[in-house]
């Protein structure tokens, strides 16, 4: 334990800046990191992706839920999976291969409140959770670059 001589002492010269925290509601352009395949159990795998703000200000955890015994959540994961991908212009959105080729991948997202539900204490909590991906102002210019190719030359 440090011992404490005032807040005229205090020196934080030596401490790192803490992250932003989880994303808060609106637009946050961001780049995904720490992509992986995880096994629950016997039948539930998901992809988790953690989505970095560019800006550093924060980072939000999505998962994909590619096998569940609801084939509701599998289409949803394989739907949003695809979306991200897409709007994060990966080179092979329908078949990305390894894992790891979903990392670096920027876009942007569009935050807003999850549902509610009861946490294991019994209290009502709701959090923020990515609802839709589109493209960033580079993978957008990257598309409007291709565009610029398919001009009508006469010749």
């Amino acid at each position: 334990m440090s011992e404490w001589n005032g807040f005229g002492n205090l020196d934080l010269s030596d401490v790192e800046a803490g992250k932003g925290g989880r994303l808060s509601e609106g637009e946050h352009t961001v780049r995904s990191a720490d992509a992986q395949m995880e096994t629950l159990d016997a039948n539930r795998k998901r992809l988790r992706v953690t989505f970095n703000s560019v800006d550093g200000g924060g980072d939000i955890r999505h998962d994909f839920f590619l096998m569940h015994p609801n084939d509701t959540a599998v289409r949803i994961g394989k739907e949003k999976l695809k979306s991200f991908l897409i709007n994060a212009r990966h080179p092979n959105p329908d078949k990305p291969g390894d894992v790891a080729t979903l990392n670096g991948l920027e876009c942007k997202i569009i935050v807003g409140m999850g549902k509610p539900y009861t946490d294991q204490e019994g209290n009502q909590r709701q959090r923020t959770e990515i609802k839709t991906w589109r493209p960033s102002a580079q993978t957008a210019g990257a598309e409007a670059k291709a565009d610029d190719l398919d001009d009508a030359i006469p010749f």
